[in-house]
């Protein structure tokens, strides 16, 4: 299958891709580590990458797929902020703009508070996302054969 991109825009596809998270059954980042994740951007830290060291362990107890995906996003979200004389689109928008299908609990979307919350936490973790890793996985079988001993 070809698609046709002439007539569409980057805004076009940055919007498909947010619909998309919009309407997966939960939030990227798991509601029961939003309040963690939210409490991170303004809480006290000695430096940014103590700050961003928490956010790592947080990330790494997220299930691994939502790790992945939220890294992938990151990085693409990244991306698209460097480019925001193009696409008009700065942390802060790509932030507004995603927050509601990366962290923001489908209970608080109208919670104009929680909003700017997920959006501040976001926005720090698009500016800081080149210096998140992507977790290892390790398969079940090699996993089975460890504890066997085999």
């Amino acid at each position: 299958m070809h698609f046709e991109w002439e007539g569409y825009t980057v805004h076009d596809a940055a919007n498909v891709m947010r619909r998309f998270i919009n309407h997966l059954p939960e939030p990227v980042i798991t509601v029961e580590y939003q309040s963690l994740f939210k409490s991170i951007v303004d809480g006290s830290f000695p430096s940014i990458e103590s700050k961003v060291g928490a956010f790592h362990t947080l990330i790494e107890q997220l299930p691994v797929e939502h790790q992945h995906l939220l890294l992938y996003l990151l990085d693409m979200l990244y991306m698209f902020s460097l480019h925001s004389d193009k696409t008009l689109m700065d942390r802060s928008a790509l932030a507004t703009s995603f927050s509601p299908g990366i962290l923001l609990n489908p209970s608080d979307s109208m919670n104009p508070a929680e909003y700017k919350e997920a959006q501040r936490t976001l926005e720090f973790l698009i500016a800081h996302q080149h210096k998140f890793t992507v977790p290892t996985v390790i398969s079940d079988q090699h996993l089975y054969r460890d504890q066997c001993n085999i």
